[in-house]
């Protein structure tokens, strides 16, 4: 399981994982709980990190599940593209952080 804290403007929180699948490319986790502060305009359901090795540098691919608990699409889907990448930004930090032993 990991646990991965949210904090600053928009407020603070905790996403609570778990691995569901690992592979020494690929790790896949689902969502146990989620008190961030997205919480109420995006229900994430599942992340996956592939590492994808390229030449003397290495790409991380991040996908991110959710679903949008807010409507109308038309109004609220550039909000949620911001929402997202501000997650998946945290996210990609932790992980930098724990391959680095940072953490």
């Amino acid at each position: 399981n990991r646990v991965v804290e949210f904090a600053g403007r928009e407020g603070a929180g905790a996403l609570h994982l778990q691995v569901v699948e690992a592979t020494p490319t690929t790790v896949v986790f689902a969502v146990l709980s989620d008190t961030t502060p997205y919480a109420g305009w995006i229900g994430y359901r599942g992340l996956r990190y592939d590492v994808l090795p390229q030449g003397n540098t290495t790409e991380l691919s991040v996908s991110l599940t959710f679903e949008r608990k807010l409507a109308p699409a038309w109004f609220f889907d550039p909000l949620m593209q911001g929402a997202s990448y501000l997650a998946m930004d945290v996210l990609a930090r932790d992980v930098k952080s724990r391959s680095e032993g940072l953490l």
